[in-house]
């Protein structure tokens, strides 16, 4: 694709198999572009994301002829950094003006020369939306970790937000807004296995919340981490912690940290890209980490080196989780396959191939159900596998909007899924819905259950933490009004309050009512973060 109107000399790797192929690979995907493309209205809603949605496009489409190694015209669009560097011409992208940028105007034929090039076939209606809407809402770039290229550099990670909180009272508000930040998104959550730590990632550190004092109870400085937190996980006897964070086009790094003290323990360097997820191994021998640099990484935690690395996915590695008995590892990555590996020889033994981009894989506790969260242009949804005999026992067709993060209960009997259209949903083991639980306004990023198997936590891109109750009450939202300072705020949906630091609130009627002191009550909640159901404040 060259905005000059030169076709691209070579062809994609996957395009090599002759003439014969390639008319077999065109005409499959000409029919997918006359099939009728709409968006959902999950997506209608949600902003476009650049690492969702116009990167993953760009990789597909575009980067064969305008990446690192082959930039035609000068152009490349392999990182948001090079696409809003432009070509030789100047910028191809202007922020909020579709009809004033290049990129656009040619992909959509609207001017010469019309990309890509025959005899690819264009761009669906559903890709030409999501490129219109990300550039006119901003050409953002929501990656975990800033570009040291970008001027604004903390801002793209760090920035003003809100999040609204309907109160179930009488004679009160019936809606607070708290206003907070600059703060990050909340990418990575984690429970202590005694349920009383809830560790949150954050800019450039690790929070630490105790549920018990109903407090935040420390702030761990991440030496070396870029960015937000993209990535955490903690072993199962509660020892460990492993965090990451990175940009897609930037080596991340991969810190082990003492869980009682937060001391580092020891650093990984081998990723080359972002890692989406962590995992340590049910008897915590392996750490595993799954990379946008196409890599699946594990290492050896009693001999303290890397021990292998998984290089079979296509594209970017987003998901990991281990089979029970360890037996397994299943990933799953932006190639659309999930591949179980034998952990002795580590060696695929099952492909299993889905309709769009795999975000997360968890394996059922308790049995050989396998979940599948997806997240693509105009699909998604949760898959149901039996992983022993590799028959997808169901669909639950009710979330085909793009799916974030799927995880199970302990004792296997619950699914929870975060959603991007903001949505949390609880199923049983079966797959029938239990409750839709909204409240977050944004896209919600991962889910972590509680030890007790009845409370969850979800945490989302507008910065905060929620806690939750499996019948669907709302517990409680967790946020550090800005990021680097010990400023923060528990509120549960009763009225009651307690903080650190100033907190910025408007009201819904009745007008003039604000949140008063006599609402800062940390018994109530600290009841309510242990799942108790309290009366509402009193006015």
């Amino acid at each position: 694709m060259d905005l000059k109107g030169n076709a691209c000399r070579d062809t994609p790797e996957h395009c090599k198999g002759g003439r014969t192929l390639r008319l077999r690979w065109l005409l499959g995907l000409l029919m997918a572009a006359v099939a009728v493309s709409v968006l959902t209205a999950a997506q209608q809603r949600r902003p476009v994301s650049y690492t969702k949605d116009i990167q993953p496009l760009m990789l597909k489409r575009c980067v064969a002829c305008h990446g690192e190694k082959k930039a035609e015209h000068g152009l490349r669009l392999d990182s948001y950094d090079e696409i809003m560097k432009g070509d030789h011409e100047g910028p191809v992208v202007v922020p909020g003006k579709s009809a004033a940028s290049r990129l656009y105007l040619v992909v959509a034929g609207k001017k010469e020369p019309k990309m890509p090039p025959e005899p690819l076939p264009p761009l669906t209606p559903l890709e030409l939306e999501l490129l219109r809407r990300w550039i006119d809402e901003g050409a953002n770039n929501d990656a975990a970790a800033p570009s040291p290229k970008e001027s604004a550099g903390v801002e793209s990670a760090l920035k003003p937000r809100q999040f609204k909180l309907q109160l179930l009272t009488v004679g009160m508000p019936s809606e607070v807004t708290v206003e907070f930040g600059p703060a990050p998104a909340v990418n990575a959550i984690a429970f202590a296995p005694d349920g009383k730590t809830l560790f949150v990632g954050g800019y450039k550190e690790l929070l630490r919340w105790d549920l018990t004092a109903a407090q935040l109870a420390g702030r761990w400085s991440l030496e070396g981490m870029d960015g937000t937190v993209t990535a955490m996980a903690i072993s199962k006897d509660g020892t460990r912690i492993a965090v990451a964070g990175g940009d897609p086009q930037r080596p991340a790094s991969v810190t082990l940290l003492d869980a009682t003290t937060g001391t580092p323990v020891q650093r990984f360097a081998d990723p080359k890209g972002a890692v989406h997820h962590l995992l340590f191994s049910p008897d915590g021998r392996w750490l595993v980490a799954a990379g946008a640099d196409k890599t699946v990484y594990v290492w050896d935690l009693v001999q303290r080196h890397l021990a292998v690395t998984l290089k079979e996915p296509g594209d970017w590695a987003l998901g990991v989780t281990f089979s029970p008995d360890a037996k397994w590892l299943a990933t799953g990555g932006a190639d659309r396959i999930v591949r179980l590996w034998d952990v002795k020889s580590w060696r695929v033994v099952r492909k299993l191939e889905h309709p769009a981009t795999v975000c997360q894989v968890a394996f059922q506790p308790n049995g050989n159900l396998l979940a599948v969260a997806m997240s693509g242009a105009g699909e998604g949804g949760i898959w149901i596998w039996n992983a022993e005999t590799g028959q997808r026992l169901r669909a639950l067709e009710d979330t085909r909007q793009p799916v974030s993060d799927v995880v199970w209960s302990g004792d296997g009997k619950l699914l929870v899924a975060a959603l991007a259209d903001n949505a949390v949903r609880l199923y049983d083991a079966d797959g029938n819905l239990r409750a839709t639980l909204q409240g977050h306004n944004a896209e919600v990023t991962t889910i972590a259950f509680h030890p007790d198997n009845v409370r969850f936590a979800s945490a989302s891109r507008d910065g905060t933490v929620r806690l939750w109750h499996t019948d669907g009450r709302l517990l409680a939202v967790l946020v550090q009004l800005a990021a680097g300072k010990d400023e923060w705020l528990i509120a549960t949906p009763q009225g009651y309050f307690v903080a650190a630091g100033a907190v910025k609130l408007t009201v819904a009627q009745p007008s003039g009512a604000t949140l008063a002191e006599r609402w800062r009550n940390p018994e109530m909640v600290r009841r309510a973060l242990a799942g108790e159901k309290l009366p509402p404040a009193q006015p």
